[in-house]
């Protein structure tokens, strides 16, 4: 079946307006309220304060000129309205921001940072719990040229840090002696903050006074001496 073009054309416009129809409401809802709009309320014989709900609780755009509202004034709009148009289009004053308060800072407390921050590091101060832990490390790094070692930590640019805990397991009448050795590599903030920049840790048992293995800080500062050789792009030897 064919439709007719005038037919068609009818049925369109038809729907247009349908739909005009139906926006129109939604417009006239969400426009802002201006000065006619007022005017025509007032000649409605709506209460003024019946106007004053309507301005409190719509948005407005209203022209508070002088010329505006001697215009006002001769349509008859009651003082109470007027000076609600006025304060509707006056700014609100912001509240001013709070202070933020600065919190001392905790050097007990260490934060995190990277690996990376080691790359053009060379001089390192070596602590630790242990005289042997100590002296174990410091011979791995003599090892390696792109560390210096230093007696003073003022003149180090980082600390290395060797600490090692022992605990006992029985079984039976066998007991077993677990070393657990961490390793930390960090620098020191005018504050007295340490800033770790890399950690690792190594456990190994003792059976009866016998160990199979080398000490843990050997292990831990040869981890650390490859990684840093690594992140400086170094070729291993042959």
């Amino acid at each position: 079946m064919t439709i007719k073009r005038p037919i068609l054309t009818l049925t369109l416009l038809c729907l247009l307006l349908i739909v005009v129809g139906w926006l129109n409401p939604i417009v006239a809802q969400t426009a802002p309220l201006t000065n006619q709009d007022v005017i025509s309320m007032q000649k409605s014989e709506l209460g003024a304060e019946i106007i004053l709900a309507k301005i409190k609780n719509s948005r407005a755009n209203f022209d508070t000129s002088p010329t505006a509202l001697q215009d006002l004034k001769k349509e008859g709009v009651p003082d109470s309205v007027v000076l609600a148009m006025i304060e509707a289009m006056t700014p609100k004053p912001t509240a001013p921001a709070l202070p933020v308060e600065k919190r001392p800072v905790d050097p007990s407390l260490p934060v995190y940072g990277s690996f990376n921050e080691l790359r053009d590091k060379h001089k390192v101060y070596v602590t630790a719990d242990e005289i042997n832990s100590r002296d174990f490390v410091r011979l791995v790094f003599k090892k390696y040229e792109g560390l210096q070692i230093v007696n003073d930590p003022s003149d180090a640019d980082f600390i290395l840090l060797c600490e090692t805990r022992s605990s006992t397991e029985s079984r039976g009448r066998q007991s077993s002696h677990y070393l657990r050795t961490q390793l930390t590599a960090y620098t020191v903030a005018d504050t007295g903050q340490h800033r770790i920049l890399w950690q690792e840790d190594e456990t190994y048992e003792e059976a009866n006074g016998f160990s199979f293995s080398r000490p843990n800080e050997v292990n831990l500062a040869m981890h650390f001496i490859a990684a840093l050789k690594d992140l400086r792009g170094e070729k291993k030897k042959k």
